[in-house]
């Protein structure tokens, strides 16, 4: 395995004089400033999706007579296992399977060929998904030069590696790094498909993600804009083929806390189906609920003004997705359940809850009507459910926020456990620690409980009735320096107080 030793560990320009002792007789084949009422969810680790995994030529596959049959037939094997551990998020195996692939495209094709770069790009896919992103960075650079060795610099070829390279050092706290490799992804992509390609779409939305990560959110917006007028380029700008590229653009403004940019565009949805199916069609639901959701939302210029009025708005389009629901001859039990939860789970959020009570009822004898029902039933209402998120501090005593991608190295990884009981209103009661590490850290645990306070639950139910829910347990993980902690007094009469040590 010497091979797979250096290639992983040390990167390909260590292995190449090995390895070509072993290909120089072989015949290689030809072969993607406001202010919360309620929060909403952050959005996922920025990064966590580097693109699509580099598939090989099928005729790499096809057996001959030459004497590599053997390797080929295990290249072909081992791939398919990687896919399938991909999928089941086996992402150990998936490392295991990936480096020995890389192994047999060199042997079976040579250091510099286009399988052999696709196999460092999964390798890298999958290191990154393990958070090993210095390994990742190395093997989508090898992957790149290779590309640029026997292509050009403007190959197509270089958009995937460039992506994979772009989220892995954006997970190594480098974003200046990864904007300058998802810029190049997209200059490659107009290279070569031209300007207002839709293959560009998601590495610009990678690029929105690093701007925001670097705080510029002027950026990204921008990024965004760039990338509706990409999707509405030739597209009817009244038909519904405009609907994804408004839905993306809806979301994005949630994020950004856009919320009157966020119910114009969401308006526009629901305009535009209407208009083409009727006022009456399930399709209407996820654009209705996304409408009244970011009524749970003010800005800093309307907080003053605020009142339950805009509550009522929301909560009067949510009502017409439960009649859409209700009344539709297609509709079903499960769009009924999600849209009578939709609308309960609101009046929870919004602090309703003998209404939201009535609603839970209704949809605990909607899913008892028959066994088939039933594990929808012990899912959805047997068991408290968060709906509102919180995010207590991630760094204690430093002005560091958490970008996703872990600590330095000068920090070390702590745990606060707090216990508390949820009401059958939803609400979070009764906090204790039950276990902190390291222990002494009163005015930090302080400040996570303050914020677990802050979380509502959808409540659980028992015979179909809203009950406490005791016993349950929020940990959080945050970072430290070692030399922050409090040290004890030293034993001689010389320690007269504790210490802090550290920077702010």
């Amino acid at each position: 395995m010497k091979y797979l030793t250096y290639v992983c560990l040390f990167g390909l320009a260590s292995s190449a004089t090995a390895l070509a002792q072993d290909t120089e007789e072989a015949n290689p084949l030809e072969t993607d400033d406001m202010e919360l009422i309620a929060v909403d969810e952050l959005p996922d680790a920025i990064g966590s999706d580097v693109g699509d995994v580099d598939e090989f030529a099928d005729e790499q596959y096809e057996p001959d007579d030459s004497p590599k049959d053997t390797d080929m037939d295990e290249l072909r094997r081992n791939f398919e296992l990687y896919k399938e551990a991909l999928a089941n998020a086996s992402y150990d195996e998936a490392d295991v399977l990936a480096k020995r692939m890389v192994e047999l495209s060199i042997r079976l094709y040579g250091l510099d060929s286009h399988e052999s770069a696709k196999a460092l790009t999964n390798l890298g896919l999958v290191q990154q998904k393990n958070q090993d992103f210095e390994s990742a960075i190395l093997n989508f650079v090898s992957a790149i030069e290779i590309i640029e060795r026997i292509e050009d610099r403007l190959n197509s070829n270089l958009i995937n590696p460039l992506r994979g390279l772009g989220s892995a050092q954006l997970g190594a706290g480098r974003p200046d790094l990864a904007r300058q490799s998802f810029n190049r992804a997209v200059h490659v992509s107009h290279v070569n498909e031209g300007p207002h390609n839709l293959m560009q779409i998601d590495v610009l939305e990678d690029l929105a993600e690093t701007y925001l990560a670097m705080g510029e959110q002027k950026d990204a917006i921008d990024v965004h804009e760039r990338i509706y007028n990409v999707e509405a380029r030739n597209t009817d700008l009244d038909s519904e083929e405009i609907i994804p590229a408004l839905e993306r653009q809806a979301d994005f403004l949630h994020r950004m806390r856009m919320y009157d940019r966020e119910r114009m565009t969401w308006r526009r949805v629901i305009s535009i189906l209407e208009d083409s199916r009727g006022k009456r069609d399930l399709s209407l639901i996820p654009p209705l609920t996304g409408l009244a959701k970011s009524y749970l939302y003010v800005s800093e210029m309307s907080i003053a003004n605020y009142s339950d009025g805009a509550f009522s708005t929301g909560d009067a389009y949510l009502k017409r997705a439960v009649r859409i629901a209700e009344e539709n001859p297609d509709t079903t039990w499960s769009i009924q359940k999600q849209t009578i939860l939709g609308l309960a789970d609101y009046y929870t959020l919004s602090a309703r809850a003998s209404k939201a009570r009535r609603l839970y009822e209704d949809v605990w004898n909607l899913l008892s009507e028959d066994e088939d029902r039933e594990a929808a039933r012990r899912s959805a209402l047997e068991q408290p459910h968060v709906l509102q998120r919180v995010y207590p501090p991630k760094y204690f005593n430093s002005v560091r926020s958490d970008d996703g991608s872990g600590p330095p190295e000068n920090f070390e990884v702590g745990t606060i456990v707090v216990g508390y009981r949820v009401t059958d209103r939803g609400a979070t009661r009764d906090l204790t620690i039950i276990d902190a590490s390291p222990a002494g850290l009163e005015d930090f645990e302080y400040a996570v409980s303050r914020e677990v306070r802050r979380l509502i639950h959808r409540p659980r139910m028992e015979d179909g009735i809203l009950v406490d829910t005791p016993d349950q347990t929020y940990v959080h993980e945050f970072y430290y320096r070692p030399s922050d902690l409090v040290r004890e007094p030293a034993e001689d009469a010389t320690a007269s107080e504790t210490v802090v040590v550290g920077e702010n």
